[in-house]
């Protein structure tokens, strides 16, 4: 596969395109649509970024190694199975789960949506293989992930039923990818997927890691896009309108990546010199969680940076009284510190 070095003047439409190729619902290309007004804005970056010429519709263009991208690698974001000379890197490339927000398997063609997947009880038991699929898991952890304290008399039956259920729903798949599938053993199911299979909840993980290693190196587009990635990840949440603990906890550890993409998108905003743009995800940061004080005080340093710090101490007062208000407790030193920073001037 080859690469395109799109202009920035024409890269909108190109993620149009490639917008109708992959079917509108790809988290990496809302990303790239987002980072497009980033390039646009910021003179530090290149005039061109790639993107894998299979996607751009076989536009003309040089064939280049991923590694001479621009900073701001939209190729990599839009097909991040691919190796450093834009071949395909794994035979399961193309293949994708999404498992945040609703539910979908997608080869090629192929899609197979949560209204194949075999109802409620059917959508607990491929999400927890999804999640699990590095490792074998029992029958009675499987059994009690789908159907928590309310088992069936004949359970076990049932679980049979259900995989086999969720194996036809797959046939359109599996044709076209034989090394995915349910296998059962030993009183264990296995979800096997080919080598480079993507899942969307894993690639949130991976954005957060990467973005906090590209912030610690100071690598500003990288860790903006990679928490970009995340953030469009995370807020799709988690089988909606189900509740059982497995599922509450995977949702706790959506909330906690959007927290952290917030965070981690403010404070590059902070160090690329845009206030304002830090000032509105540190807002909806302490929107989503008003007792996390990371969120005043990322909102307070993009206040005075903009040269508002009459704001910035009304967000403290806001902060003093939320704490005291709901947990009885006073800011933090750091927060204190934070506050008389940025109102030095003031004081």
């Amino acid at each position: 596969m080859g690469v395109l070095r799109v202009p920035l003047d024409r890269l909108d439409e190109m993620l149009l395109r490639v917008g109708r190729r992959l079917g509108g619902w790809s988290a990496e290309l809302q990303t790239a649509r987002a980072a497009h007004q980033l390039l646009h804005s910021d003179h530090s970056l290149r005039a061109h970024v790639a993107l894998p010429l299979e996607l751009a519709g076989g536009w003309p263009a040089a064939r280049r190694p991923y590694d001479r991208c621009p900073r701001l690698n939209l190729a990599t974001t839009l097909a991040p199975n691919v190796n450093e000379l834009g071949r395909p890197a794994r035979a399961g490339y193309g293949l994708r789960f999404q498992i945040c927000g609703r539910l979908a398997v997608v080869l090629g063609g192929n899609l197979v949506g949560e209204a194949e997947l075999a109802g409620r009880q059917g959508h607990r038991l491929w999400t927890y293989l999804v999640l699990n699929r590095s490792r074998p898991v029992g029958r009675d952890e499987l059994a009690a992930a789908v159907w928590s304290d309310d088992l069936p008399d004949a359970w076990d039956d049932a679980l049979s039923a259900l995989a086999s259920r969720i194996r036809a729903a797959l046939r359109p798949i599996t044709q076209e990818a034989p090394a995915l599938q349910i296998q059962h053993a030993t009183g264990k199911y296995r979800l096997e997927t080919p080598a480079g299979t993507f899942v969307d909840h894993e690639r949130a993980r991976a954005a957060l890691h990467e973005a906090e290693l590209a912030s610690r190196r100071s690598e500003l587009a990288r860790t903006w896009t990679e928490a970009r990635v995340a953030l469009e990840i995370c807020r799709r949440g988690f089988l909606a309108g189900d509740e059982a603990p497995w599922i509450i906890g995977q949702r706790r550890l959506l909330v906690e990546g959007i927290h952290r993409a917030f965070e981690l998108l403010t404070s590059a905003d902070l160090e690329r010199g845009r206030p304002e743009d830090a000032a509105t995800s540190a807002r909806q940061l302490v929107e989503l969680d008003p007792l996390r004080e990371s969120g005043y005080r990322l909102l307070m340093r993009a206040l005075a940076a903009s040269g508002d710090r009459g704001e910035a101490f009304r967000v403290m007062e806001r902060c003093r009284q939320m704490l005291r208000d709901v947990a009885a407790v006073a800011p933090s030193p750091e927060t204190e510190r934070v506050f008389h920073e940025v109102t030095a001037e003031h004081l």
